[in-house]
This record gives structure tokens, sequence and C-alpha cells, in this order.
């Protein structure tokens, strides 16, 4: 899917790497943002529900942003040097 406004795609997605505090573009590239109308969509892997409930509260506060469509999905690493994201989302992995 192609965002309807490129520029506000990257200013939420601006505004992630910002909340995450990511200086890599190894980590950078992990995230992705489209824009439907209002609404931010988030793709890409998060360590953890705090971040995937803190980058979608980032998403929110991005001026131009009215919904969010959160389908961050949770790293899983078989081993400390794995970097796949495995496709576990993260509604699934919390039951919902």
């Amino acid at each position: 899917m192609l965002s309807t406004n490129p520029e506000l795609a990257a200013a939420v997605r601006a505004r992630l790497i910002d909340a995450l505090g990511i200086h890599s573009p190894a980590d950078e590239a992990r995230l992705a943002v489209t824009i439907n109308g209002g609404c931010a969509v988030l793709r890409g892997c998060v360590h953890s529900w705090a971040q995937h409930e803190a980058l979608e509260r980032a998403a929110l506060a991005t001026p131009g942003v009215a919904h969010v469509d959160n389908q961050l999905a949770l790293l899983i690493k078989a081993h400390p040097s794995d970097r796949r994201c495995e496709a576990h989302p993260v509604a699934a992995a919390e039951g919902a």
C-alpha cells in the first residue's frame, strides 16, 4: 500500500524513531509507516509490549494522524544474534 501522504508518513516515522531512541540504520529499517487518509498504519518489529504501545501513542501525537492501525509484531529471538522478526502480531501474543 502506498501512502496517500508521504510527508505525513515521514513525520510519523521520525516520531517513532525518536520515541525508541534509535540510532542504527538497521533498527530504523525494521519500522514502516503508511498513511491512508488520516490513519497511520504501523508495520515492523518491536521488542516489547511497552514499545508497541509507546509507538502507537507517538504516532497518534503526530499532527494530521486521527487513527492508528498498529500492525507491529513482537521480535522473538531464538538466539541473541538472531535479528529476524518472526510474524508474531502483538495482539495474538496477548491473546486478543
